[in-house]
Formats: C-alpha cells, sequence, structure tokens
C-alpha cells in the first residue's frame, strides 16, 4: 500500500536565547519573535518511507537573521525487524539562526 502526503507547517512564536559571552549589546540572555514555514513531503511503500522537507526559518527584529533547510530521511526496510535509515541535512544559507548572532568577539576595535 503506498502512502503519500505533502503538509505545510506555518510558526509563529518567541524564542528563549542564551548566550555564553555578552553580545555587542551587552546581553546574555534576550527573547526574539520568529517565524518558520515548512513544507513536508512523506512517502510509504511496502519497502519503506521517504521523508523530505524543506523549513525557512525568521527572526522577525531583524529579517537578515534567516536560514533555509532541505532535510530528508530514507527508511529502508531489508528484513522484518531490520531497517536501514539514511539521514541529510543542507543549510542552503551560509550562516544557521545559531551563529547569526553577534558576541564580543565577533567585533574588532579600530
Amino acid at each position: 500500500m503506498t502512502r503519500r502526503q505533502f503538509r505545510w507547517i506555518y510558526q509563529l512564536g518567541v524564542r528563549s536565547l542564551s548566550y555564553i559571552d555578552s553580545t555587542v549589546y551587552n546581553k546574555t540572555a534576550e527573547m526574539l519573535p520568529f517565524q518558520q514555514l515548512t513544507g513536508v513531503f512523506a512517502l510509504t511503500e511496502p519497502w519503506g518511507s521517504l521523508n523530505a522537507s524543506l523549513a525557512g526559518y525568521q527572526f522577525l527584529h531583524d529579517l537578515s537573521k534567516n536560514r533555509l533547510t532541505f532535510q530528508t530521511t530514507l527508511s529502508w526496510r531489508l528484513l522484518e525487524g531490520l531497517m536501514l535509515q539514511l539521514n541529510g541535512l543542507r543549510k542552503m544559507r551560509p550562516h544557521s539562526v545559531v551563529n547569526s548572532r553577534l558576541t564580543s568577539a565577533d567585533v574588532r576595535s579600530h
């Protein structure tokens, strides 16, 4: 039996962030609004399943702080009770949300 599914998921919320070192704004913690849109495709077959998702994430206080990721998972039934699972993740933006915040170590004095 084959089963296919495609979903859109939209999230809007606030993310709590804590920093090891203080930021250039002398903050060690802050709460920032964000939005995320994710498209998910799932395929289930007798041999196993394939899942793929494309997600865009963006902080709303600064729209340049964003990321786009593509993730896949392939599960293949080899024998009853034995499955091989392969995962892949591709960040399509050169920096992630985690690395998009500046710390005092990133600032150079002139």
